[in-house]
């Protein structure tokens, strides 16, 4: 019975040793099979990106729920990490034999291919964009994001919210330091677009903290909470009002988004009414064509 002991106990440490190695391998290198290749690099873009995490909503079902307490990283910093993830995702997609694979196989790569590559292509054009615009810029997607696809069934939920809040002027600064680095690009909104998200934010602060949609879209989905006792409702509610008022509004407010908008206003000319005013301004708007159609 020993002997038979010790043969399981040792077949189970080879097979945690293989396990181990395997999960190494396709972690840190090019996994043996391009099916994984094709998960790992999946999920590797979705780690990076709690936001759209959230949005997608597949991994609440199994209790994975973390991420809902974050925001996405969008300094330059994670901007320049995530160019050169492409390039690397690119280069491992390259070294598996496309000849190899079946035909759903080399549809899969060359979907995969066509996206890395046109990416890699358009790197230089990375800054090339208005992160703060009127029509979708982060200091309207980020409200909207919170008031529509923040889960919110439990306590839990709205713990994340509050703590999605607190991060507000966090995020705002990623946005700030990019901004600032594409003004040193000579990469600067148009005047209108500068005038319109002004007006937009200003009235965004506008309000009471309790008249804002990250407190009434909150508490209305509250209410939906069997589960809340009166008193941890109101304590919710509470801290989201203070979130809301020392967090949020602030990294809108004069010495964040709105000073530094107000600054461009002021000093900078901003006739630059097309994409044709930006550095290599031809050459990015034969990218975006070539990127966003099959023509």
């Amino acid at each position: 019975m020993k002997r038979i002991l010790k043969w399981i106990a040792l077949l189970l440490g080879i097979g945690v040793l293989l396990g181990t190695a395997l999960a190494i391998q396709v972690v840190f290198f090019r996994p043996f099979d391009i099916r994984i290749f094709y998960e790992k690099i999946f999920v590797q873009r979705l780690l990076e990106d709690p936001e759209l995490l959230t949005q997608l909503g597949l991994v609440e079902q199994f209790g994975i729920n973390g991420h809902n307490a974050r925001l996405t990283d969008v300094s330059p910093r994670q901007t320049e990490k995530a160019s050169a993830w492409i390039r690397e995702s690119l280069n491992q997609l390259h070294a598996y034999d496309r000849a190899k694979l079946d035909e759903d196989g080399r549809l899969s790569y060359d979907v995969l291919d066509y996206y890395l590559t046109s990416s890699v292509a358009g790197d230089k054009y990375r800054y090339h964009n208005y992160p703060v615009n009127q029509m979708f810029g982060v200091q309207s997607q980020l409200p909207t994001f919170m008031a529509t696809l923040h889960p919110l069934t439990s306590k839990e939920d709205a713990d994340y919210y509050i703590q999605r809040l607190s991060l507000f002027p966090d995020k705002f600064d990623q946005v700030l330091e990019g901004l600032k680095l594409r003004e040193t690009r000579y990469i600067l909104p148009p005047k209108f677009v500068v005038e319109k998200v002004l007006a937009e934010m200003h009235s965004f602060i506008g309000k009471m903290p309790q008249e804002n949609i990250l407190f009434t879209s909150f508490a209305k989905r509250l209410e939906k909470i069997e589960a809340l006792n009166q008193t941890t409702r109101e304590r919710l509610l509470g801290n989201a009002e203070t979130q809301i008022r020392q967090a949020v509004y602030p990294a809108y407010a004069y010495g964040s988004l709105i000073a530094y908008f107000e600054g461009l206003q002021q000093q900078k000319d901003l006739n630059n009414n097309g994409v044709w005013s930006l550095p290599d301004g031809d050459a990015y708007y034969d990218w975006e064509v070539r990127s966003n159609t099959t023509t």
